[in-house]
């Protein structure tokens, strides 16, 4: 009697250790499968500019840092960057702005890759890189009051609600 309980004994720490690992392991592989892909850099960049996370950390941003979908880009009124984007696009972001990578995917798939982002205010520049280049209907910048498409490969948006500093209307 005293063999088979411990046989059981033994088959049961085997499948709760087994569990554990198998718990500790699907972790792991949870935490690297989520962890954010890396969308653009900072190529360039003048005076304070912040980068808020979709989980609300924000940070200073400088020369290199990293850009991943779901970050919201804020310059200050003397503060501007641009932002090399991995399909070899630029986007400058203007003072006083605001500006949402709202999604990104470049693999080089021109049916699966996308460029999605929201200017809020203020204004930038952007020169497409391979998402556009090869399928122009994948690449959107949303504003306040429209939704921009592109058909070619260099476009600027600006949206002032009396705020830019250098925008004189006539």
């Amino acid at each position: 009697m005293i063999a088979v309980n411990t046989v059981r004994t033994f088959s049961r720490l085997g499948l709760l250790l087994a569990a554990i690992i198998f718990g500790m392991l699907l972790a792991a592989y949870s935490t690297v499968a989520l962890a954010a892909e890396v969308v653009a850099r900072v190529d360039a960049i003048a005076g304070p500019v912040t980068v808020i996370s979709a989980d609300g950390a924000v940070r200073q941003l400088r020369k290199g840092s990293e850009i991943v979908a779901g970050d919201t880009i804020d310059t200050a009124v003397n503060g501007r960057v641009r932002l090399l984007f991995s399909d070899n696009g630029r986007v400058f972001v203007r003072p006083s702005s605001r500006f949402v990578i709202d999604s990104y995917h470049y693999s080089g798939d021109k049916q699966l890759d996308k460029s999605h982002f929201s200017l809020v205010k203020g204004g930038f520049r952007a020169i497409t890189g391979a998402i556009g280049k090869g399928n122009h209907e994948k690449v959107r910048i949303n504003t306040p009051v429209a939704t921009i498409g592109i058909r070619g490969t260099d476009h600027e948006a600006r949206y002032c609600n009396g705020d830019c500093r250098d925008f004189i209307a006539d």
